[in-house]
């Protein structure tokens, strides 16, 4: 069986735009010294040296899996998705990975003139981030809302029917709450920021500006808690009067 896409695939694609052109910015720089600074302190002096292939394998790595990430949660909140609402959480790879590559860029950079300390890159990560980040929210913005097709299973729907149809009888007045909380959104807004906090801090005297990106991906992720995920609140009714 085919399996359908609900959440369109190009609203990644600032996320992956941003990954190819930092792929293409080092390999056009050409070959890097096998042995630079690979890590500095919180002031910007290198401490550790080894290759910077290393480092590019790995921020390649972890934009490729933020955005296999998001492509899942944003797959799985179509699916769950009642009406067309923002989602948030469409942002997180497009602000991770443009952070990264903003971040990497500077790195390159000051490979290529061979500077004694590594100033952190804020005009690259403003730039690229900031650019990745509009993009993102206006491909938000423009995505269609496609109904899930597939059957929704509704629990005691036999009972919940025969206590409205009571109520609309009796003229009594009750309140409809529509709202979409899957699991999932409740352990991606709470746990997970909660284990990058812990690792931030276990990272902070080692990899300072590495403790600081996960600091800021937490943050990003509990913003889209607030109680009710994605909530639907249809206000009080008095449908029988």
């Amino acid at each position: 069986m085919k399996l359908k896409v609900i959440h369109p695939l190009w609203t990644h694609i600032p996320a992956v735009a941003a990954l190819i052109v930092l792929i293409v910015f080092a390999i056009n720089t050409g070959p890097l010294s096998g042995w630079v600074p690979v890590h500095f302190s919180f002031n910007g002096e290198p401490d550790t040296y080894g290759s910077p292939w290393s480092v590019l394998r790995l921020v390649i790595g972890l934009s490729v899996f933020f955005i296999l990430l998001s492509v899942s949660l944003d797959e799985l909140w179509a699916r769950q998705e009642k009406s067309k609402t923002f989602n948030w959480l469409s942002l997180l790879d497009d602000i991770v990975v443009g952070a990264m590559t903003g971040i990497t860029l500077g790195y390159i950079i000051f490979l290529q003139y061979n500077e004694s300390s590594f100033g952190f890159p804020w005009n690259y990560l403003g730039l690229v981030g900031g650019i990745t980040t509009v993009l993102a929210i206006l491909l938000e913005i423009a995505r269609p809302y496609h109904p899930y097709a597939g059957k929704l299973v509704e629990p005691k729907s036999e009972g919940l029917k025969a206590e409205l149809f009571r109520r609309l009888k009796e003229k009594s007045p009750f309140v409809y709450w529509d709202y979409q909380n899957p699991l999932y959104i409740t352990v991606l807004t709470t746990v997970l920021p909660l284990v990058l906090l812990v690792g931030a801090v276990l990272s902070w005297f080692s990899q300072p500006w590495a403790s600081l990106l996960l600091v800021i991906v937490a943050i990003l992720l509990t913003t889209a808690y607030t109680g009710y995920p994605a909530e639907y609140h249809r206000s009080l009714r008095s449908l029988g009067h």
